[in-house]
This record gives C-alpha cells, sequence and structure tokens, in this order.
C-alpha cells in the first residue's frame, strides 16, 4: 500500500493486563516497578499505518503485553502509543511506556520520534489468553454463536465446547460469550408476546376455518388458558382418537403456564402430537393420564363417555391384566413423557409463548415431513427377496403388504416365523390345563367354540410357555396372549394353528384397521 494515498490515521496503543491474577494483590502506591521490554530502534521505520498495528500486535505477544488500538485520530501528523495498565479492580496504572510515530508530508516513511520503554507493573506469561486484546470473538465464530443461540438453544457450556472444537486458537471467557449470547437473544426478544401470539392464532383461523383456537382471559384482560389444533392435527385426531395419551410439563415458558401434551400413535407406529381432544365431537375411549388430580376431576366432566386410566407407573400391578383389551397394548404414559423432553430440549424457563408455538410447530412439520418421507420410500422400494413367513404364507403375506404399513407388518411378519418354534394340539374344552385360561373361556359361549388348541414353545428355554386359542369361526379366535386384542394383530400361536386346523383362516379384517395404509383407513374389506 502506497503511503502517500494511505489515509493517515493516528494510533493509540494500551497496555493492558485486565483481569489478572497475578497483580491481585498489588497496591500500586507503595510498590514501583521498573520493567523494560524488547527494545525497538529509533530507526525502524514503516510503510503503513496497518504495518504498524500489525507490527505492535506481535511485539506485545512476544514481551507479555497487550497493545490495543483504543482511538483514531484523522488529518494528524503524529501518533502517540501509551501504555495504559489496569489492576484487577480496573484502576489505571499511568504506566510510562509509550511510542510516538510520525508521518511528514515531505516523506514516504513512518518513523519513530519517541520511545520510553519502562512498563510500572510486571509483565504476564498468559497475555494472549486474557488481555481484552485477544478475546474477541471471530466473524466465523459470532455466526456459530448466532446459529446455535436462535436455532440449537444450546447452553453456554454446551456453545463453550464446540466453540473450543472448532476454532482451537480462539481465547475467550465464559462471560464473554454469555454476553455475546445474550446480545442474539435480545435481538430475537418478541414484544406483546401474548398479543402477537393471539393475532398470529387468529389469523390462521380466519385464514382456515378448520384451525381450532380457544383461549380465555381474566379481569385484568391477562391470558389464563389457550388451546390450539390445526387442521392436521384434527385430523389424526378423528383416525385415532380411541387412544389418547396425556402429560402436563412446567418451565416452558416465563409465565410458568403448564404445557399440556396430547399424543396418539399412528399406523406407522410413530407418535404424533394431537393437541386437545374438546375441538372435536369425537368421543375419547380410554384417557392415559400421569394421575394428575385435576385431570382426574375434569375427565368425567368433559369428557362423560371416556375412560380415565393412570400411568402403570402409578398403580398397581394388576393393571395391565384387568385392562389389557382397552389399552391397546398401552401400559405407560413414557410416550408422552419423551416427547414433553424433546420440547424441554429446546425451550428454557424463560422462554416466550411464541416461542413455545414456535417449537410445536416445528416438531409437527418434522412429524409430517418424516411421514411424506415415509409413503415415498414406499412407493419407490420393493422386497424381493423370498423369506421364511412368504414361504409358509405366500398369500397372506400379498396381502399383508398390500393393506399395512410397514413397521406392522415386520411386525406381523415376524410373529409368522416365529410361529415354527411352538407345537400346537387340538384338546377337548373340558381339559383341566384349560382352568388356567378360565377368564377367557366365560367370555365365551361354549356352544360357540369350535376348537381350542393348546400351543407349547418348543424351545427349553420356554418350554413352560404355554398358550390356548380358541376358534370361534373361520376368521374369528381369541388366544390367550391377548395380542389381538391388546395390539390388534395376529398371533404366532394362531398362524401356527392355520397350518394344522381345517377350520382356521385368515381375513385382513382380523387386524385392527388403525394399522392400515392410510389409503385403506376409510376401506370397507370385503375380499376373501
Amino acid at each position: 500500500m502506497n503511503p502517500n494515498t494511505a489515509e493517515i490515521e493516528p494510533v493509540n496503543v494500551i497496555d493492558d493486563i485486565q483481569d489478572m491474577e497475578d497483580i491481585e494483590n498489588i497496591n500500586v502506591d507503595k510498590i514501583i516497578f521498573v520493567i523494560t521490554s524488547e527494545d525497538i530502534p529509533k530507526d525502524t521505520k514503516f510503510d503503513t499505518w496497518d504495518e504498524v498495528e500489525n507490527y505492535f500486535d506481535e511485539y506485545g505477544s512476544r514481551n507479555e503485553f497487550a497493545i490495543v488500538k483504543y482511538r483514531m485520530k484523522r488529518n494528524s501528523k503524529e501518533t502517540v502509543l501509551k501504555g495504559i495498565q489496569r489492576n484487577t479492580k480496573t484502576k489505571k496504572l499511568s504506566c510510562s511506556w509509550h511510542i510516538n510515530l510520525t508521518f511528514p508530508g515531505h516523506s514516504i516513511k513512518i518513523i519513530i520520534t519517541i520511545f520510553i520503554n519502562q512498563h510500572n507493573h510486571p509483565l504476564v506469561s498468559k497475555i494472549q489468553e486474557f488481555a481484552t486484546k485477544y478475546r474477541l470473538f471471530t466473524d466465523e465464530a459470532l455466526k456459530e454463536i448466532s446459529l446455535m443461540t436462535k436455532h440449537g438453544n444450546l447452553s453456554l457450556t454446551a456453545q463453550r465446547n464446540l466453540l473450543k472444537a472448532r476454532f482451537p486458537n480462539l481465547h475467550f471467557q465464559d462471560q464473554d460469550l454469555a454476553n455475546t449470547i445474550q446480545k442474539y437473544k435480545n435481538i430475537n426478544k418478541i414484544n406483546n408476546d401474548i398479543s402477537t401470539l393471539l393475532t398470529s392464532l387468529l389469523q390462521k383461523k380466519i385464514e382456515d376455518l378448520r384451525w381450532v383456537v380457544d383461549f380465555e382471559l381474566d379481569k385484568e384482560n391477562r391470558l389464563t388458558r389457550l388451546l390450539w389444533m390445526s387442521p392436521d392435527q384434527i385430523d389424526l385426531w378423528l383416525k385415532y382418537y380411541d387412544v389418547v395419551i396425556n402429560n402436563n410439563t412446567a418451565k416452558t415458558n416465563q409465565y410458568q403456564m403448564l404445557l399440556g401434551i396430547f399424543i396418539i400413535i399412528d399406523n406407522k407406529c410413530k407418535t404424533r402430537l394431537v393437541c386437545q381432544a374438546k375441538a372435536t365431537e369425537q368421543t375419547l375411549i380410554v384417557m392415559f393420564t400421569d394421575a394428575d388430580p385435576a385431570l382426574d376431576a375434569a375427565i368425567p366432566i368433559v369428557f362423560l363417555e371416556t375412560y380415565p386410566a393412570h400411568c402403570i407407573f402409578y398403580i398397581a400391578q394388576n393393571l395391565p391384566k384387568n385392562l389389557k383389551g382397552k389399552l391397546a397394548s398401552i401400559k405407560s404414559t413414557s410416550r408422552v413423557e419423551g416427547y414433553n423432553w424433546v420440547i424441554k430440549q429446546q425451550l428454557k424457563t424463560n422462554s416466550t409463548l411464541c416461542e413455545l408455538v414456535d417449537c410445536l410447530n416445528s416438531r409437527l412439520k418434522e412429524e409430517k415431513r418424516w411421514n411424506q418421507f415415509y409413503e415415498y420410500k414406499q412407493i419407490t422400494t420393493s422386497n424381493t427377496v423370498s423369506t421364511v413367513e412368504q414361504d409358509l404364507f405366500p398369500t397372506i403375506t400379498k396381502v399383508l403388504d398390500k393393506y399395512l404399513t410397514e413397521p406392522i407388518y415386520n411386525i406381523i411378519r415376524a410373529e409368522m416365523s416365529q410361529c415354527l418354534f411352538v407345537n400346537a394340539n387340538i384338546i377337548n374344552p373340558s381339559d383341566e390345563e384349560l382352568n388356567r385360561e378360565q377368564t377367557i373361556i366365560e367370555e365365551i359361549e361354549k356352544d360357540e367354540i369350535l376348537e381350542i388348541w393348546k400351543v407349547v414353545d418348543i424351545r427349553s428355554e420356554r418350554k413352560h410357555h404355554i398358550y390356548f386359542v380358541i376358534i370361534i369361526n373361520a376368521i374369528s379366535f381369541l388366544c390367550s396372549c391377548l395380542k389381538s386384542i391388546s395390539r390388534g394383530i395376529i398371533c404366532r400361536h394362531y398362524f401356527h394353528v392355520i397350518m394344522n386346523s381345517e377350520t382356521a383362516a385368515f381375513h385382513i379384517s382380523m387386524i385392527a384397521q388403525q394399522w392400515y395404509k392410510d389409503i385403506y383407513q376409510d376401506y370397507t374389506c370385503s375380499q376373501n
């Protein structure tokens, strides 16, 4: 760079070892240091002010004190670089180190006119780690912090560890990072949070009347209750409303309002958020909760025909036996507890309601995208490898592949394969061994029973696993494993019976319709 065309700007330099434990106990009024650093020859010359700045950056690093530019003067022909030292209380120590440089109009070089090489304080070896000069985030690091704060909601510890791995030569303190994180948080801070949220939700309802938005304000116009459901959530609710799992979670917003999550399990065995049941006219069959007294009191009032059930963790161990037929294999609120955990990873106790809604909307989009990817995968892939179940039940596997989603199809295929590990023998209804299964026998009129099969696992470690399959007609049966009731699928015991019985047969209607592919959800099967 030509010095004659460069803009002449004076550069002030400070000698900074602020916040050093090394000088914490120094009393500058009683102790006088006379310390010199590396000498700078008086005849040293520079071509540009940028060269001056780079030179003194390296000089300060070598001599264990920081040199930072803290003041600029335009149109000046002389620059004074001073050493200004502070102790841990940020009191200036009036260090006498300074250097004067000048760029005369008649000269083509920047020259040194005065150099006082004396310090009144000890020099610190770790100046690059602690001095403010070197504790500045690069533009690239600032972009990373902004991304992690706005979209990752990562803690200070997590961000620090990632930055250290990404930028190993970057020096900063936790307070520097905390200040930067807070700066980006304040940028996104929403004014009139609740008003903004309600306006946004009501606008969605205006654009699409299928939206459900229900809220309540107290006498002082403060929000006390809010419920919302998107059209997609309502569609899911109408398909899978038979069993809904609920849980309340705290510490997701700055108003300390509880967040109630309502989820269902779709035909792909995926957890889906449907929010609130009050928005539809469908009656819940079973609602699982974590024994919240408020919900226990509200369910009989709001949902007159709904059976309230508690998570198995909170009640006696005989719940699965007594209610197995009603729960569709759901025995706890673990799914909704896990859903709450995922949400809370993205929210803090000081999150706004708008941020809470954005988080839930983002989660809904992820669920929808996964569902779309699943359908794409189903269309573009096919299984051409012959398997045991295809060899045993070729016609049945074709029907299952046509009607069922892949996760459920795979579960039933596993049951088909496992049927080879059991043995079945037809027995008399008066057999004494049936006494242990008297409960399922009582569910069926004796004159309705066509066959009873005793199924025993042939593996030595499972030889005590004994089940009974009752055949009522060609496509109606009851197995003591109760998988046809609790999970809505056909069990391995019945598949083995099919291979031996002249009565037992198969029909797709024997499998719960909620496990069908979307195109068959409202389909009435009439094929044999």
